[in-house]
């Protein structure tokens, strides 16, 4: 009994060696999956503007553009942080025009600016292979800029040597600088879009925002831009 005892410890602990060898081997022959690291995007993007609110008794919708990068913890993860930059052109509304309009020198035209610089958690919803939805949701510093400008100047008379005196009018080509405003505020805002994967790895996206601040009265724009990511 002593040695079959003997013999069957013997190989049970043969057969255990055994295993840890090549539990071992197996362990330093496998490649290791390199661990995923952060990845940084950068995007531009165009669109355009739509006024909303009280501000819209003083400017017209239009045209936006700019620019930013995306920061995105890991690459297949859900969430990332956006920067924004960007510019939004309006021109004034025909009520103001009217209500400072005085005389034969008031404004006949304007515009104004909205210079953003915008920082957003952005959170990322799965369509499928080629499409990503996701939403945007932030806080930032808007500056807001008006001007009112009367285009041809101020009309003057010019009258020719000639005994019939004929005079003609010109204009100044200059435009006249009327009066104008400026304010900076902190903004929030949140969005929505959808990314579509293109060849080359880039990416296009489709998104449209709601930005907020108080000026000289509530703020309210809503961007809607077309742009690529690389």
């Amino acid at each position: 009994m002593g040695f079959k005892s003997f013999k069957g410890n013997s190989l049970f602990s043969t057969l255990a060696i055994a295993a840890l060898l090549s539990a071992n081997a197996t362990a330093h022959a496998a490649p290791k999956t390199p661990a995923k690291t952060a990845t940084l995007h950068w995007h531009v993007n165009v669109g355009g503007n739509f006024a909303t609110g009280p501000i819209t008794s003083y400017l017209r919708s239009g045209w936006s553009a700019g620019g930013g990068f995306t920061w995105q913890p890991r690459s297949e993860r859900w969430f990332a942080v956006r920067t924004d930059f960007a510019y939004d052109h309006f021109d004034i509304s025909n009520a103001l025009v009217a209500a400072t309009k005085g005389g034969n020198f008031g404004p006949d035209t304007g515009s104004g600016g909205l210079t953003e610089a915008n920082v957003d958690a952005e959170f990322k919803v799965p369509f499928g292979k080629s499409a990503t939805g996701y939403l945007l949701a932030g806080v930032g510093v808007a500056h807001l800029s008006i001007s009112l400008v009367q285009p041809g100047g101020i009309q003057t008379y010019k009258c020719t040597q000639s005994p019939f005196g004929v005079c003609s009018s010109t204009t100044p080509a200059a435009p006249l600088l009327i009066g104008s405003s400026s304010t900076t505020a902190f903004s929030w805002n949140v969005g929505a879009g959808v990314d579509f994967r293109i060849d080359g790895g880039a990416v296009m996206f489709i998104e449209a925002r709601y930005v907020r601040f108080n000026a000289f009265v509530p703020v309210s724009v809503i961007p809607v831009q077309i742009g690529l990511r690389f």
